[in-house]
């Protein structure tokens, strides 16, 4: 989107949020929020006087996001309108997975369509009544397309004099996060301590107590690889390089002066009722992010997210039975290595007891110190 906040009509917002049955009382508050802004700008470093805008939401303030989401469902909307037309068709993962026909966050968005002229026109056509009844305005200069590999040349032109986006061959990230994880995962992942000790480098340690430190380690540093860890599972030798970095900054030093470690890596990374600083291990912080990715699936399968990877890798069992399978996907993947963890401290509630499986003949003659007798005989488990 071109200038994504300040092109938000303020009639449109109002007659959205009433058409979604906001109740009255709070479209007004919000609008009153909305339309009681003035501005003022510098010049030769004097403030002007005042006026007032009559559309657009003001970036950083709280309400906005929510506000330009709720004006990107309209759009969302009309996709979603013409794929029940069959006018456009979104992508699946496979069989059985819901067709995903677009993916959208704030003013990111990504469309999926066939590689045809209709669904080209079918798109531009979505797009030219979006901006038509929002004002907003959609940037094809800055927007960027990318086709099948499976897709001949001149299909790749025919569609692009439809839709005159700039191609590219691949997308290599979405939301900060990469798209595509090739073989070097350390290499992938590398932007993370680029990012680690950017940060690292703009504090000076020698004029903060060691409270200070560890208050800047738990809140800032160990807290920016958050986002990725909740999706991937980093490489143990990422891991290891960020927890060198904070035991480098702990005590003093950095990438160019080392100091005096008086104590080793792991009485830092103990919990404080165990004697140490309550420094998160990295390796078993990505593995409980990812573990609640587990149980997020296990417990909402009807999300948009845990159907198609139900389709793609367990079509026939619940998220806690499935397979790796051959040649996954680096999330999957990530995912499928944290379910020891709901494993592991998991139980059965019994209830009706309709869901409990108590006996599968794959199970080997002996787990966990028990001895477990086949189907047809006597249904007896000793210890």
């Amino acid at each position: 989107m071109e200038k994504a906040y300040d092109r938000v009509e303020w009639n449109f917002l109002e007659a959205t949020l009433l058409t979604m049955r906001f109740p009255i009382n709070l479209v007004n508050i919000i609008m009153l929020c909305v339309r009681s802004v003035s501005l003022s700008v510098l010049i030769n470093g004097s403030p002007s006087n005042n006026f007032y805008p009559k559309r657009g939401i003001r970036q950083g303030d709280p309400l906005s996001p929510y506000l330009f989401i709720i004006c990107a469902e309209i759009l969302s909307g009309l996709i979603a309108s013409y794929q029940d037309q069959g006018k456009i068709h979104g992508i699946t993962i496979a069989r059985n997975a819901p067709p995903i026909s677009h993916l959208f966050f704030a003013d990111d968005s990504v469309v999926f369509c066939r590689a045809n002229k209709n669904e080209a026109n079918h798109l531009m056509d979505i797009f030219a009544e979006y901006q038509r009844i929002s004002w907003q305005k959609i940037n094809l200069n800055k927007s960027e397309m990318v086709f099948s590999p499976n897709i001949v040349q001149s299909v790749k032109n025919e569609f692009q004099t439809y839709m005159p986006i700039k191609v590219t061959e691949n997308i290599f990230k979405y939301l900060g996060l990469p798209t595509q994880i090739g073989r070097s995962k350390n290499q992938v992942f590398h932007f993370i301590m680029d990012k680690i000790r950017g940060k690292l480098k703009g504090w000076k340690e020698k004029n903060l107590s060691f409270s200070g430190r560890g208050v800047l380690i738990r809140a800032v540093i160990q807290a920016m690889p958050t986002y990725v860890m909740s999706v991937f599972l980093i490489p143990q030798g990422i891991c290891d390089r960020i927890e060198r970095a904070i035991c480098r900054f702990w005590w003093g030093g950095n990438d160019d002066k080392q100091k005096i470690h008086w104590k080793g890596k792991e009485s830092l990374f103990k919990s404080k009722l165990k004697g140490g600083q309550g420094f998160r291990n990295m390796r078993a912080f990505n593995e409980a992010l990812l573990a609640k990715q587990v149980w997020r699936l296990h417990k909402n399968p009807h999300s948009l997210l845990a159907q198609c990877l139900k389709a793609k890798h367990y079509p026939h069992n619940d998220i806690l039975q499935a397979n790796l399978g051959d040649k996954p996907s680096y999330t999957w993947y990530s995912i499928f290595h944290a379910k020891w963890v709901i494993k592991k401290k998991g139980c059965w509630k019994i209830g009706n007891g309709n869901n409990v499986k108590v006996w599968d003949d794959n199970w080997l003659p002996e787990q966990n110190g028990f001895k477990v007798f086949p189907r047809h005989t006597s249904p007896t488990i000793s210890p």
